[in-house]
């Protein structure tokens, strides 16, 4: 079991929480790292994601290392009531085999909206 996330800066919600996951259950961690790096900005940042929410622009990713275990705990925050768009990519391209994947989740006010469906 390992666990993968996305977060947009250095420190922000889903790195904390990850951290915290990370520690107790003593799991390595893969950073989904977007190859064209987001706006530091929060308004920036927000019109980044709308764009990509409106447009269905899934922005290519990379990570740390190779995912091979069948068990993954995912970290993402919630964007316009979803998994971002990158983070729908990754799931796409880099998960083949079939996989249990446990969530967690941040956002600044819509729960996990969408998420569980997008993931199922």
């Amino acid at each position: 079991m390992e666990i993968a996330y996305f977060t947009h800066a250095e420190d922000g919600n889903t790195e904390i929480l990850m951290r915290k996951i990370a520690g107790q259950l003593n799991l390595p961690s893969n950073r989904i790292m977007p190859k064209k790096p987001y706006p530091i900005s929060y308004e920036a940042l927000v019109e980044c994601a709308k764009d990509e929410h409106e447009h269905s622009i899934f922005p290519e990713a990379s990570i740390n290392h190779e995912i091979s275990d069948d068990v993954l705990i995912l970290g993402t925050p919630i964007w316009f009531g979803e998994l971002p768009n990158v983070v729908k990519r990754f799931l796409k391209e880099q998960l083949v085999a079939p996989r249990v994947i446990y969530p967690f989740c941040t956002s600044e006010g819509s729960g996990l909206g969408n998420s569980i469906n997008e993931l199922r």
